[in-house]
């Protein structure tokens, strides 16, 4: 678990800078989609905390810190759901 937390708070912290500096051309458009929606569920616990109904996106640090720690909570919660469900339907067959 602590591996999982560990890379989507790197993954997601590369998410923010990517999208704070713009979205370089370097970076290829397949791997912006995949960031954004790897961001999605942080940027939506900012949003119902601190954001509002007219801002999409965090602009100062207590912002980004809040999408950083909402998507690793979201995504471990997500992966022991899956992970729960697994074991289960093991068990029964």
């Amino acid at each position: 678990m602590w591996t999982l937390g560990t890379v989507v708070a790197i993954v997601s912290m590369l998410s923010i800078a990517a999208r704070v500096s713009g979205y370089p051309a370097t970076i290829p458009r397949p791997v912006v989609g995949l960031l954004e929606r790897t961001l999605e569920p942080g940027a939506a616990v900012w949003w119902f905390t601190l954001g509002g109904p007219f801002e999409s996106f965090p602009s100062d640090l207590g912002g980004y810190a809040v999408t950083v720690l909402g998507n690793v909570a979201c995504w471990c919660l997500a992966w022991m759901v899956v992970r729960t469900i697994g074991r289960r339907l093991i068990r029964a067959f």
